[in-house]
């Protein structure tokens, strides 16, 4: 290899390196709810991400169910009372809600894909209508929130914060619930709820 080729590779691999972006202090950096994905972006990139919808996107993730009124509850919760059902609120403009969306629908694939007991389903929190009725019954103030409902382990429209502590306890406790085997007297019901902390959430 002659000099004059040797010299232009070498300002070649030199202007690439040069090009190569670089972590500022600036950036953030974070891991998802499983901690099985790390994430690095500048702060303007994580704004612009903060500012998207904050719908679960139904048509991708067939593992959630959108509930709109007080009929769809009664056709998919209150009328299968064998299954254990995870009912999520979520509102568009909540923070919170936007950052848990993605650990939302991942939690439920995979646990949809291990068993069909557990019925994961959501409801989008924006104006008043149907979604509003279905809301007041369940006594819903605030986003983003849970309900528990599991009448053969003796759960009744539990509610809970669905913050993004208490998604990585709720799915530590769903595999816990979905491998245990069940003695004759059942498992007990308050392991599904087990360390769940509260915090305080944003109002409707």
């Amino acid at each position: 290899m002659t000099s004059e080729k040797t010299t232009k590779m070498k300002k070649a691999v030199a202007s690439t390196r040069r090009r190569k972006p670089e972590a500022s202090a600036g950036d953030v950096e974070w891991t998802d709810v499983d901690g099985d994905r790390r994430f690095v972006q500048t702060p303007e990139a994580r704004q612009a991400s903060l500012r998207k919808p904050a719908a679960v996107n139904l048509e991708k993730s067939s593992s959630i169910i959108g509930l709109s009124s007080i009929d769809d509850y009664h056709l998919h919760v209150l009328q299968n009372p064998h299954q254990l059902h995870i009912v999520r609120f979520s509102a568009p403009w909540c923070q919170v809600c936007r950052t848990t969306n993605v650990a939302w629908e991942r939690m439920a694939s995979r646990i949809k894909r291990t068993s069909s007991a557990v019925q994961f389903l959501s409801v989008v929190v924006d104006g008043d209508g149907d979604v509003k009725a279905l809301r007041d019954m369940l006594q819903i103030n605030k986003v983003p929130m849970g309900v528990v409902h599991c009448p053969a382990e003796g759960v009744f429209g539990a509610r809970i914060d669905m913050h993004r502590t208490n998604l990585s306890a709720l799915k530590k406790n769903l595999e816990r619930y979905l491998t245990l085997t069940r003695d004759e007297d059942g498992l007990q019901s308050g392991m599904l709820l087990d360390g769940l902390r509260k915090r305080k959430r944003e109002r409707l």
